[in-house]
Order: structure tokens, then C-alpha cells, then sequence
């Protein structure tokens, strides 16, 4: 029986394609939501991002950085979320692919 990692790899390694793309930057709760409404949010098994990014963050693949604020707050991946990533030979063309349909669509038309 395949684990819930397996089954929900995809959705998984898109999130964290993205967040690996903004390094050490790390990228805003709010942003990441309006990224994923803006290309359609083609999650495989998941309604929303932030379904995602709790999960991740259980795993231990994300940290989540808050402060005071309701309204802030940030994703950065993990260690542990680079090295799920490299393990299962995920370079990045998720999150690639999806951001240059998005330069397509919006910035080039």
C-alpha cells in the first residue's frame, strides 16, 4: 500500500520546487496562494496550497515563519524538504514549467 507521501508526491514536490526556488528568502504566505490561484492551482490531490503547505510542514519538509502578525508569515523549504526533493530526482521542472506558462499568459499577450 502506497504511503500518503507517495500518493501526494506530486502536489508535494511542487510546493516544494517553488519555495526551493526562492532560497533562503523564503516566500510569503499570501504570495504563494495568489501564485497557485494564477496558474490554476493545478494540484493533483489537494483543494488549496495552504492544504499543503500544513502537511509539509507536519513532515517537516517546510518551516513556517510567523511573527506577531496575522497577516505575515512565511514558507521556506527545509533541509529535510531539499533532500525529499533530490531523492526522488526532482529538479525543479515542476515549478519552471508552470512559472513560464504563467510569464505566457499574463506578460507576453
Amino acid at each position: 500500500m502506497k504511503t500518503k507521501v507517495e500518493i501526494y508526491g506530486k502536489d508535494y514536490a511542487l510546493i516544494l520546487e517553488l519555495l526551493n526556488l526562492k532560497g533562503d528568502k523564503g516566500l510569503h504566505w499570501y504570495k504563494l496562494e495568489r501564485l497557485m490561484m494564477l496558474i490554476g492551482e493545478p494540484l493533483v490531490f489537494h483543494e488549496s496550497a495552504s492544504q499543503v503547505v500544513r502537511e509539509l510542514s507536519d513532515l517537516g519538509l517546510i518551516k513556517i515563519i510567523r511573527d506577531n502578525s496575522l497577516l505575515s508569515g512565511k514558507y521556506l523549504i527545509s533541509d529535510e524538504g531539499k533532500k525529499w526533493l533530490t531523492d526522488r530526482n526532482y529538479s525543479g521542472s515542476l515549478a519552471r514549467e508552470l512559472l513560464s506558462k504563467l510569464v505566457v499568459n499574463y506578460c507576453l499577450q
